[in-house]
């Protein structure tokens, strides 16, 4: 996972890997909990949810670039955590 903070706008790749904007709600030992901040691919504005602290399907919306519709991780820009 990139490195994330409280606060932190975001983006979540589903699994067809379209980009959800959203914004960092929490981050704890193990989780990180989201909240969308627009209606993008299904996903209501407001809907909180969490993911795996150490999933790659989240990341800083500078870290992330968006090609034909979907995300793409631009690792060059951010450092992995380890």
């Amino acid at each position: 996972m990139h490195q994330l903070t409280t606060g932190d706008l975001a983006y979540w790749l589903n699994d067809q890997r379209q980009a959800v904007r959203v914004r960092v709600e929490l981050v704890t030992r193990e989780r990180v909990y989201l909240r969308a901040t627009a209606n993008d691919y299904g996903v209501p504005v407001g809907t909180v949810w969490f993911e795996s602290r150490y999933t790659r399907r989240v990341a800083p919306r500078a870290a992330v670039y968006l090609h034909g519709g979907k995300g793409f991780f631009d690792t060059a820009r951010v450092a992995v955590v380890e």
